[in-house]
């Protein structure tokens, strides 16, 4: 039997029943978390391309599994300062959940708040501020990814020099952990 990540179980709940993990996929997960806990950023990001290959050629360059792990390389990119490159990687994930979902679809969510992370770190902060009032605008039902739509607002408030703004955010990101813990 499959054994299946969390991480890649997360983005197929998801995705929907159109996402069956091959092993070499879910493999590839597992490493990227194994190196990742260990902060070897270099690693997962060879790990996450070597998934996005795979992923293009099992299930196309357009399929939602695909703009995962597009996604996700779009992260380690951004974690190492390659915001260049992570912003092209992120812009594409957003772009093929976009065609796929429409503009408000819940599984935009993660998508939406790593490009707005990426353009807050380049100092882009009226687009990252348009991306997370989208993630926003989606709301609660994004789960763990609302509550990063919250902390990345009030980050963004704090760059801003809005304290006041920020400290709400940071609060209803607490609160939003707290219903999300008590709901478990």
């Amino acid at each position: 039997m499959l054994r299946i990540p969390l991480f890649l179980a997360m983005g197929m709940s998801l995705l929907g029943q159109e996402f069956t993990p091959v092993a070499s996929i879910a493999n590839l997960v597992e490493q990227a978390q194994e190196r990742l806990r260990v902060n070897d950023l270099a690693a997962v990001e060879q790990i996450w391309s070597r998934a996005l290959q795979e992923s293009e050629a099992i299930y196309g360059p357009e399929h939602p599994a695909t703009a995962m792990f597009q996604r996700n390389l779009a992260g380690t990119l951004r974690r190492e300062g390659k915001l260049q490159e992570a912003s092209v990687a992120a812009k594409e994930a957003l772009r093929i959940l976009e065609k796929r979902f429409g503009a408000t679809d819940i599984i935009l969510s993660p998508a939406l708040n790593t490009l707005a992370e990426i353009q807050m770190q380049r100092g882009y902060l009226n687009a990252a501020h348009q991306l997370l009032n989208r993630a926003y605008a989606i709301g609660s039902d994004a789960g763990p990814h609302y509550q990063t739509t919250l902390a990345d607002l009030g980050a963004l408030h704090r760059l801003l020099g809005n304290e006041r703004k920020a400290s709400e955010y940071l609060r209803r990101t607490q609160t939003a952990a707290y219903r999300s813990k008590s709901s478990n």
